[in-house]
């Protein structure tokens, strides 16, 4: 079958990833194997800290992908709590690890308070950011376009944090 063909694309549920339960970084390395043997992969559900090991899969595949990004925060802290590895800083490692191309990168919906430097370290990278008033001040179909100026035609990855609309 031809995933990209609509008529023969078949779509099942694989169940969840298979976790090192306490080990984060450990469960990242799990993941990204698993998540590398689908050529093509919706993921549903689970901390957007999963969304790094998506990517690393994708990345080993296609090389670095453009990122739309949905959230109320912009997840590119360097660590929290003595973590490196954790729900704040999937973008900042994503980066980092050249997985996405952050010229080709926007994050739509910000709108949490965040460290100046934290902001400076992800808009000099070349990130895109709208915030949740720009957004709500704009047509539905600017935020579109503008979406489109920045990733382009080529390959992205579409991710979806619920607090995006939902804050609790």
């Amino acid at each position: 079958h031809d995933w990209r063909d609509p008529k023969t694309f078949d779509l099942g549920d694989v169940g969840d990833f298979a976790l090192v339960l306490g080990d984060t970084e450990k469960s990242l390395q799990r993941i990204t194997d698993q998540a590398g043997e689908w050529p093509h992969l919706a993921a549903i559900g689970g901390d957007h800290t999963v969304t790094l090991a998506l990517l690393r899969a994708l990345a080993r595949r296609v090389g670095p992908v453009g990122l739309v990004h949905f959230d109320a925060h912009v997840d590119t802290w360097r660590g929290a709590a003595g973590q490196d590895y954790w729900h704040g800083s999937v973008f900042y490692h994503a980066i980092e690890e050249q997985l996405i191309d952050p010229k080709r990168t926007i994050q739509i919906g910000i709108r949490s308070p965040v460290e100046r430097e934290v902001v400076e370290w992800t808009l000099g990278k070349g990130v895109t950011i709208l915030s949740a008033q720009d957004v709500h001040a704009s047509p539905i179909a600017e935020v579109a376009q503008r979406i489109h100026a920045v990733v382009g035609a080529q390959p992205a990855y579409l991710t979806f944090d619920i607090d995006a609309l939902d804050p609790a």
